[in-house]
């Protein structure tokens, strides 16, 4: 396994594409392992295309695919960005995630995970689903905003940038003002920005799935997927058959707890030096 990581393609590697392998394949970087060993300046030196992030480019590949044969993640820099996040989340916060049908533009699930605080048991933490059916978006949105407001002060962590999207719009649409939703879009946190920004991981992608399988959580339904989720969402519709809503909702759950993993990870490892 390790070998084959060492020869590895260097489109392995988070955030090479094709034409950024040829570059470096034109300068002699032809695979995951001389890719590990060049020298970071010097890579820097041959990926003019990133401009004035040449150099900063070239560190982040190079430690990349260390991490990635190596096995073992690498801290790039704290800059108070998770010690911002332990603070923030003390006094307790939410997990969001939300399910979507992106061809119809329509978020037919939202999944909140109440968290008073880590030291609570898993098995303890409250979960609530909100069903979004299109002709009573006015009752879960109702719902969404009071879940929101009734801890106005707790962040909201969540996986990618769909969730803090998907409550501004709603905000607009109840007509909230230029202030309200600035206040309450202040409060979301995307885990998958910090992760990213503290640290490199040995991984190919940083998905959701990605990163919390690396952390040892396991999905409780096998072989799920957005894409899944939405399959079922089309057969409950056609059948009304509740099978198919639970098995949305339980894989929403997991999604909620995937995310709470990976702000655990955040979290314990805050302190960290290289």
């Amino acid at each position: 396994m390790l070998e084959a990581k060492e020869n590895g393609y260097l489109t392995d590697i988070d955030g090479i594409g094709s034409k950024t392998a040829s570059l470096l394949k034109e300068n002699g970087i032809t695979n995951t392992q001389t890719l590990a060993s060049f020298s970071e300046k010097q890579l820097g030196e041959k990926l003019s295309k990133f401009k004035d992030q040449k150099y900063e480019k070239a560190s982040i590949f190079v430690k990349q695919a260390q991490a990635y044969i190596s096995g073992e993640p690498y801290l790039i820099s704290n800059k108070n960005n998770t010690e911002d996040l332990f603070e923030k989340i003390c006094s307790g916060f939410y997990i969001f995630d939300i399910e979507s049908n992106p061809d119809e533009k329509h978020d037919f699930l939202y999944g909140f995970l109440k968290v008073n605080n880590l030291s609570i048991k898993k098995e303890d933490l409250i979960y609530e689903p909100i069903l979004n059916l299109k002709n009573n978006k006015g009752e879960s949105y109702r719902q969404i905003i009071e879940i929101l407001f009734s801890h106005k002060e707790w962040p909201v962590l969540h996986y990618g940038e769909t969730e803090k999207i998907s409550i501004i719009n709603i905000a607009k649409e109840l007509n909230f003002s230029f202030e309200e939703i600035h206040s309450l879009s202040s409060r979301f946190i995307d885990l998958h920005t910090l992760i990213r920004k503290s640290w490199i991981l040995p991984l190919k992608k940083y998905g959701l799935k990605n990163v919390s399988n690396w952390l040892g959580f396991e999905w409780s339904q096998k072989n799920v997927s957005g894409s899944k989720a939405l399959y079922w969402w089309i057969q409950y519709q056609i059948t009304e058959n509740q099978i198919f809503l639970k098995k949305i909702i339980q894989y929403n759950k997991d999604d909620c707890f995937a995310t709470l993993q990976i702000a655990e990870y955040l979290i314990k490892n805050r302190l960290k030096k290289n």
